[in-house]
């Protein structure tokens, strides 16, 4: 606040304190008349200097002041209320009348100020009410300083009750003790002071359950906008409490459209956080009640609820939060059942309309999941945000570089393929390219920025993949290597399929790209995973699917959809290994047991073909999965096991280039190669424990490095073929070329 404003403020209330110190004058008087002079004060008691109040020193403190320069009749000061002062045109009249504060109702809220204002006060009370420790006016001194005759205590007792303005709108706050209730203190309300002096912005105890306010709203859909303002005027025409739920995928722009229709409609928004208001004590949200009341009766206000992403509850009803605010309500209740006391005091605190003002919640979620939103809300009508399409996220990044000034720093076509592989919307861009805005890298930087936003929330519920291996490191047919090159091409112009063809328009579900990558352990089915994720430069997340099935019925498949929801920010890929665990053929029903472990089957079989993303499942029970998921694949690819020609090509690309290597190992890979019929995985095992081996081996001076040599390979593939139930004798080692297996290979 500067000085100009403090001026204002001082000019508005200086004649009400001029007529609160002479009242306070008089009541001294009479106070000083019945206490005992100073000079016949014990002087033992004079050495408890300030424990001891001077009535001469009180009176000296209020000295009578004028008022338009005359000396105000103490008389009629009596009968003139303190806040009758404040004019039709200040602020603490706006405030009076907009709260219904009756006269007697001001005096009190200015008693409560007046210490906020000028210590002097606190010292004047503690000598009326006898009590060096009593620095705020009590009840009882109110009623006495502000109300004449022995009834007024009766009379007046409703004022401090909780269904009174001074309460309910949380003007005045109580020290309570165990004296009764005209000796309770009166202290200014949290946040009262800022409104009687016009201050701007919330009141502070709102401010731990507000969520963070978003720059201006652009790229709006208009007709949106249109349609919210639109409800909420026509439910307002009609007497109803307008309770609205928007809802939509995280990224989509779903607080900039609510934003713009508040805006639209000229009014205050106040955006409140559902997971802060279900975790908080029941006093608290009393009071935030109360303060959202005067908010409401101060100026028209939309509240803004803000509800997370449904994070797998343990109820029916789920819960609508998401991390530890999800675990925190979980331990109280889900949301919807009656096991929590917080949760039904937030419900009643938005049903109710108590507050006097639409309501409209924001929901990250699904149309089915919104559902639980709308009937637990209450809702007249469920309004859903779509998520942009590829031409509106292009303009997005087009004008968040544009902004920021950055467009020469990203390479020709690589914006497309941004709007292709990311589906949120300007908020989201917006906040990437600024926090990218300052990287050397600033391509890198902008794809790490939005692989994290698009992939948090899969944060706890997978395995993210940093692919290693490159095309030229997957070793496999030419069949199976133009099926990976297919699928690529289906994720990769996918957007000029579906949406720039219309195939979109003429699909219904399916539009996702599934594939099933079946074959032996070790044929290289993560890597190629890993492979078409490089390609297409998007994330690969692996799903543990013992994470994910549970024992309890309908878990599993609301751990699934929490994988699904989180996954539909971008082209993430799911990759879910030794699927058949999951993905097993539904059987005949004999017991409740495989009742519902069809019901898991037939679920999945359903999620799948809604999701627009990529899935890859991977299996070495190929037999053991459900014929219907086969149909719903773009590709099956069977993975082989390798034969000579591949095995050759798979032992020399094992090693890495730093590896010192006996130049044994080349001139014998054709041996290694037609002799041992093993995976590429088995090879890359006894690739690495012939490095351990070698590593391991002293050498013969502090010059010479270890290598890796024949014998060291030898004793890897004997522990291999061990582990694989393979007898060491099958191994035909000493055979396969007498000359190299001996002496030198002793040597490496």
């Amino acid at each position: 606040m500067n000085e100009s404003d403090a001026n204002r403020i001082w000019k508005e209330w200086e004649g009400s304190f001029v007529r609160l110190d002479e009242r306070l004058h008089q009541a001294v008087s009479d106070f000083a008349q019945l206490a005992p002079s100073p000079d016949s004060v014990d002087p033992v008691l004079r050495r408890f200097a300030g424990l001891y109040l001077d009535p001469a020193e009180m009176l000296k403190l209020l000295e009578s002041k004028s008022v338009n320069g005359t000396k105000a009749d103490a008389t009629a000061s009596q009968r003139t209320n303190l806040a009758s002062h404040m004019g039709p045109g200040t602020v603490w009249n706006r405030v009076a009348v907009s709260l219904g504060l009756t006269a007697i109702e001001q005096d009190i809220l200015f008693l409560a100020l007046a210490p906020e204002i000028d210590p002097k006060y606190e010292r004047v009370f503690a000598l009326l009410q006898d009590d060096v420790t009593r620095r705020r006016p009590t009840i009882g001194l109110a009623l006495a300083l502000l109300i004449s005759g022995p009834l007024a205590t009766i009379e007046h007792r409703s004022l401090f009750e909780s269904q009174g303005r001074l309460r309910r709108y949380l003007l005045v706050d109580f020290e309570r003790c165990d004296a009764n209730w005209l000796s309770w203190p009166l202290r200014l309300g949290e946040g009262v002071f800022s409104l009687l002096a016009d201050e701007t912005g919330l009141d502070s105890l709102l401010g731990g359950y507000q969520v963070d306010q978003l720059p201006g709203a652009d790229a709006v859909q208009e007709t949106l906008v249109d349609h919210l303002a639109s409800l909420v005027v026509g439910l307002e025409r009609l007497s109803e409490p307008v309770r609205l739920v928007v809802f939509g995928r995280r990224g989509s722009g779903k607080s900039r459209q609510i934003h713009a229709a508040i805006e639209a409609l000229s009014r205050k928004r106040i955006s409140l956080s559902l997971g802060a208001l279900l975790t908080a004590p029941l006093d608290e949200l009393l009071r935030v009640e109360g303060v959202l009341e005067r908010r409401a009766a101060l100026e028209p206000c939309v509240l803004h609820v803000v509800a997370d992403v449904f994070a797998g509850a343990s109820h029916e009803s789920g819960t609508l939060l998401g991390g530890s605010e999800a675990s925190n309500v979980e331990q109280r209740g889900g949301l919807g059942t009656d096991s929590s006391p917080g949760e039904r005091a937030v419900q009643k605190l938005l049903l109710q309309a108590s507050c006097g003002m639409p309501v409209i919640m924001e929901c990250t979620a699904t149309a089915r999941e919104a559902a639980r939103c709308v009937r637990w809300l209450r809702a007249q009508d469920a309004v859903v945000v779509a998520t942009p399409d590829v031409a509106t996220r292009k303009s997005a990044w087009q004008g968040a570089l544009a902004t920021a000034e950055l467009t020469d720093r990203l390479a020709p076509g690589e914006i497309d393929h941004l709007a292709q592989t990311f589906r949120f919307g300007a908020g989201p861009i917006s906040r990437i390219v600024q926090t990218a805005a300052a990287s050397a890298d600033f391509s890198r930087s902008i794809w790490q920025g939005a692989r994290r936003f698009a992939t948090e929330a899969l944060g706890d519920l997978a395995e993210l993949i940093t692919p290693r291996a490159s095309r030229e490191d997957l070793v496999v047919t030419p069949t199976e290597r133009e099926q990976l090159d297919d699928l690529i091409r289906r994720v990769r112009h996918r957007s000029t399929v579906l949406t720039d063809w219309g195939f979109g328009d003429k699909i219904g579900h399916g539009k996702g790209t599934n594939a099933v990558f079946a074959g032996p352990s070790g044929t290289g089915k993560t890597m190629a995973a890993e492979v078409v994720a490089r390609e297409l430069g998007i994330p690969l997340f692996r799903i543990d699917t013992a994470a994910i099935v549970s024992k309890y019925i309908g878990e599993t498949e609301k751990n699934i959809e929490r994988i699904f929801v989180a996954a539909e920010g971008c082209d993430a890929i799911l990759f879910f290994d030794e699927a058949d665990a999951l993905f097993g053929k539904r059987t005949e029903v004999q017991s409740a047991h495989d009742r519902y472990a069809n019901l898991e089957t037939a679920y999945l079989l359903q999620r799948i073909e809604r999701h627009e993303g990529l899935v890859i499942l991977a299996t070495n029970l190929l037999n053991n999965i459900d014929s219907a998921f086969l149909r719903r694949f773009a590709q099956l690819v069977h993975f082989s096991a390798p034969d000579v020609p591949r095995r050759r090509e798979i032992w020399r690309g094992i090693w890495p280039s730093a590896t010192p290597l006996h130049d044994q190992i080349e001139s014998n890979l054709e041996i290694l190669a037609s002799r041992f019929n093993l995976s590429g995985g088995a090879i890359k095992n006894v690739a690495l424990a012939a490095a351990y081996l070698a590593a391991d081996e002293p050498t013969e001076t502090e010059s010479r490095h270890p290598q890796v040599g024949l014998r060291h390979v030898e004793m890897a593939l004997r522990q291999e073929c061990r582990k694989l139930g393979r007898t060491t004798e099958s191994i035909e080692w000493q055979t396969a070329s007498a000359s190299a297996m001996t002496g030198d290979a002793r040597q490496p």
